[in-house]
């Protein structure tokens, strides 16, 4: 939390009174200097003459919003990491605000531990964060499975379907694709034949709840690097997620668990 004996200072964005008390007490009391503020143009000017570490900013807010204020940051400081929140439910907010390249989200509410592991990740000077798009139709499974990996420092996308997936895939560089076996539309297995095809140096993990053959779990080295059986601890998808930044993609990788 702390560089040497200086605090890192944390600039918090938010025009709810009641949230940004909250916040301010908070990070204070687990050893940040925050600065809390309702107003983005007071926000942005302070960014500017100050020495600030991060920032926290909502998304809805009147005047100047949280994609607005996290723009105008990063084309002052692209380095200065700017972590997102908001409490409400926006069709794809996620992916539109790493598009406009927020270093993290959260949608509120949100458990302090949760707030606390990301900015020791962000602050720690880990900002280029590995892409992971988790594809599952069971949109419970799907967020905790996020939510728990963003925790670990992932910056995570979501997807509910192979088509969908793909078409994330097409907008940005993903680095590791976590998919499910059985998905309408398009399938997991089909879904990570086409990523090794357009994309080799993606890397694949295929998740599923049933019954798999130990011949079908030997057909797919041909087109993932690994495969697990839920339910499956998240340290598990942890060290496979790391262990592919040392060894590349492809049916020798000694990741692949069958």
């Amino acid at each position: 939390m702390t560089a040497g004996n200086k605090k890192h200072t944390i600039l918090i964005i938010d025009d709810d009174p009641n949230l940004l008390r909250l916040m301010h007490d908070t990070l204070e009391a687990i050893g940040y200097s925050p600065i809390s503020l309702s107003n983005g143009h007071k926000a942005l000017e302070l960014v500017k003459r100050n020495e600030i570490d991060l920032v926290i900013a909502d998304i809805s807010m009147p005047e100047m919003d949280g994609l607005q204020i996290l723009q105008r940051v990063k084309q002052h400081n692209p380095d200065l990491p700017v972590m997102l929140i908001t409490g409400v439910n926006m069709n794809n907010i996620k992916d539109r605000v790493y598009q406009y390249g927020a270093d993290a989200f959260l949608d509120k509410p949100f458990r302090i531990s949760r707030i606390e592991e990301l900015l020791e990740s962000l602050l720690s000077g880990q900002k280029q964060r590995a892409k992971v798009l988790v594809v599952d139709d069971n949109k419970d499974f799907r967020s905790v499975l996020a939510a728990q990996l963003e925790e670990l420092g992932f910056r995570v996308y979501e997807a509910e379907d192979g088509h969908e997936a793909l078409e994330k895939m097409s907008r940005d560089h993903i680095h590791s694709v976590i998919a499910d076996l059985k998905m309408p539309k398009l399938n997991g297995a089909d879904l990570a034949r086409k990523l090794k095809s357009a994309s080799p140096f993606t890397h694949v993990i295929l998740i599923s709840g049933e019954n798999v053959s130990p011949e079908d779990r030997e057909m797919m080295k041909s087109f993932a690097d690994a495969f697990l059986p839920k339910p499956f601890r998240v340290e598990e998808i942890k060290n496979m997620l790391e262990g592919f930044t040392n060894h590349p993609p492809g049916i020798h990788s000694p990741e692949f668990k069958a």
